[in-house]
């Protein structure tokens, strides 16, 4: 049966994200105060002259990660973020109030990752996979390497898990 706090756990999420950008200096505008929901971005924020735009993913109770439709993912930058919180392991839950997640930052520019995945998921029939959101899970890939979604998550699970280095050396401020 789903959930109907989904929305309530994703505000969570993102007043959390909030929290944490601010305690390493950074002033946050939550964009969902001007317009609920917004397509890509959820949070803008700017540190020393420089501004980064910030997708929030929060995966309450499985390790996998759902980041969009296609058509909107595609428009993440480069130097955009997507700040994600998920179980520390399989069979749990996340506990934001208590830092009972892992956490991720993970630059756009990793985007295409999620997207290869997701198209040959759907054996890159573009139109199938548009129809459907892009998700990388927490698995091992199939033999044959059929399926790339656990090899994309398990990417960036060692390459962006608590990867405030990288949102530091974000671009000049230019938006």
């Amino acid at each position: 049966m789903r959930r109907d706090d989904t929305a309530t756990i994703g505000d969570l999420a993102e007043d959390h994200a909030i929290r944490l950008l601010q305690d390493r200096g950074w002033n946050v505008t939550d964009l969902n105060v001007e317009t609920r929901n917004h397509r890509l971005y959820d949070l803008r924020a700017e540190k020393d002259g420089r501004q980064v735009m910030i997708s929030v993913k929060h995966a309450r109770a499985k390790r996998e990660i759902r980041l969009g439709s296609l058509r909107v993912f595609r428009d993440l930058q480069d130097d955009d973020f997507i700040i994600i919180f998920l179980p520390r392991q399989k069979g749990a839950e996340t506990d934001i109030e208590r830092g009972d997640y892992e956490l991720w930052l993970v630059p756009g520019s990793a985007r295409h990752q999620a997207i290869h995945a997701h198209l040959q998921y759907y054996a890159m029939d573009e139109a199938r996979a548009s129809g459907h959101p892009i998700m990388i899970k927490d698995k091992v890939d199939r033999p044959g390497g059929k399926s790339s979604s656990g090899k994309a998550f398990h990417t960036w699970q060692t390459a962006y898990r608590d990867a405030w280095h990288l949102l530091d050396q974000t671009s000049e401020l230019g938006r």
